[in-house]
């Protein structure tokens, strides 16, 4: 099913949904209150993120406090069936339960199912990570969880009802704070701050994949620079364009005839992959190694930790980068790199335009494709970078964190709603 399709469904079936059942949840609590309670003796935790591989990997901080305060308890990741590889690695995950959303049909039989599973396994602690999606507050309201509890930007009373508590997601914050609200909230007294250690995947899959790269470009060496150019259709405006990129390499293979680089994609993302491939300079051809839609994920993570460089738009494969802590060079547009600052060896490079950023007020960008933000960062500037991390092996970073207080003086999380 397209994401357009998708969206589609979300905004109108979704709405109704939630606005019929939000009044008809407003109407009990006139008679019976729906409070937080805390749970003495927990058996199962819900974290539930259906889109985004990156913030995915964001939410491992979260699911590591979890694991860490609830040791016992079943953790449980609920999400849509293209992340279910990456979370088979995250170890603190105990099930991964799928939603096959691949067309309308698997769609419906896979709520029924949630619906029945969760009827006879009750949770605990449902924690709902998604903010604009209608669909998963369905799930959470199906999930028949003590305790629900969301993310708020503004406050939509017929949703808000549909949970026992919801916590602010403030757009300025580091996005792994923002998700440790939760654990604050369920009493972690230690939350977790690093992303999950990728390295933990075996050694095996490096001898594998240096294998493989040779077998689709006999000069592949251990030296080399991933770049990928892609950002998946659930943000398409954050490529940057592909002409850029073949600027970009020709600039590096001009200057650096050391280094390899390494194209990175999903099956999806071959064409375009391929486009940049096909118009990069002759005489760099053999230097450079196209992998888009031939690397399993775990082979994609052994790529990313060897590299000696990662250059990415906000996407995914940049999200990795950040949990092995490699040097990255993060291209920025209708995100602002302000929710990442707690990742380290990043340079974030990113023009602050008027209307950037946009991602959290809108599912589709106003410029509908127009990305300014994204056109207007210059080849140049990003080349002049690269070149100074290449010959000192360092990286340059830009302090933008501000300081924010986090909790109350009774130690609660502050941004919980009240009154709801």
């Amino acid at each position: 099913m397209k994401l357009r399709t998708k969206i589609t469904i979300d905004k109108i079936f979704g709405n109704l949904f939630i606005f019929v059942f939000g009044i008809v949840i407003k109407f009990f609590r006139l008679f019976i209150k729906s409070n937080f309670k805390k749970v003495k003796h927990v058996k199962r935790i819900a974290v539930c993120k259906l889109l985004g591989m990156g913030s995915i990997i964001q939410s491992t901080c979260l699911v590591k406090s979890l694991k860490t305060t609830f040791p016992e308890a079943e953790l449980i990741f609920i999400t849509s069936i293209k992340n279910k590889n990456l979370l088979k690695i995250i170890k603190p995950i105990d099930k991964i339960y799928v939603i096959d959303d691949r067309s309308i049909i698997s769609l419906l039989i896979s709520v029924i199912k949630f619906k029945t599973t969760f009827l006879f396994k009750r949770i605990d602690y449902y924690i709902d990570l998604e903010v604009h999606s209608n669909f998963s507050t369905i799930l959470t309201f199906l999930s028949f969880a003590t305790n629900k509890i969301g993310y708020y930007l503004k406050e939509e009373w017929f949703r808000v009802c549909l949970y026992t508590e919801m916590i602010y997601y403030n757009i300025n914050a580091p996005v792994v704070k923002v998700y440790n609200q939760s654990a604050e909230l369920l009493g972690a007294e230690n939350v977790e701050t690093a992303l999950y250690n990728f390295n933990t995947i075996a050694s095996k899959e490096d001898t594998l994949l240096i294998e493989k790269l040779k077998s689709i470009n006999q000069n592949f060496s251990n030296k080399y620079i991933i770049v990928n150019p892609n950002a998946s259709d659930l943000r398409i405006e954050r490529r940057w364009n592909y002409r850029n990129y073949v600027e970009l390499i020709n600039s590096i293979l001009g200057e650096n005839q050391t280094y390899k680089i390494v194209l990175t994609g999903n099956k999806s993302e071959v064409k375009y992959v391929n486009k940049i491939y096909s118009e990069i300079d002759k005489k760099y051809k053999l230097q450079v190694i196209d992998t888009s839609g031939k690397l399993s994920i775990e082979e994609l993570i052994s790529l990313i930790r060897n590299c000696n460089l990662m250059i990415s738009n906000d996407s995914g494969p940049m999200h990795i980068a950040f949990a092995l802590n490699k040097i990255t060079i993060a291209l920025f547009g209708p995100c602002s790199p302000q929710q990442y600052t707690t990742q380290k060896n990043v340079r974030f490079i990113y023009k602050n335009i008027y209307c950037s950023p946009c991602v959290h007020q809108f599912t589709i960008s106003p410029c509908k494709g127009d990305n300014q933000c994204m056109k207007q960062l210059n080849v140049n500037d990003v080349y002049n970078i690269i070149r100074e991390i290449l010959n000192t092996n360092q990286i340059k970073i830009s302090n933008i964190q501000s300081d924010i207080v986090y909790k109350n003086a009774d130690d609660l999380p502050l941004g919980l709603l009240k009154n709801i």
